[in-house]
């Protein structure tokens, strides 16, 4: 994750072409941000516009399975 003023570029791996979910919360644990989106296999990228600043999870998941992420803005 790398965060640009309110730009946030969520980067990361996929098995396979696929839908997924991306997520971001603020500290409380409030949804600051939602989206599905299309990847590809291989390396992604999603650019986000999340206001605020703090500490922020990302989260990356399709279905029971994900991963969680910890970053400052």
């Amino acid at each position: 994750v790398v965060a640009d003023g309110n730009c946030v570029d969520v980067m990361f791996q996929a098995a396979c072409n696929d839908v997924m979910n991306v997520s971001i919360y603020d500290a409380a644990g409030k949804t600051v941000v939602n989206r599905w989106v299309e990847v590809k296999a291989g390396e992604n990228r999603v650019l986000l516009n999340v206001d605020g600043s703090g500490i922020f999870l990302v989260k990356v998941s399709k279905g029971n399975k994900g991963i969680v992420s910890k970053f400052c803005k």
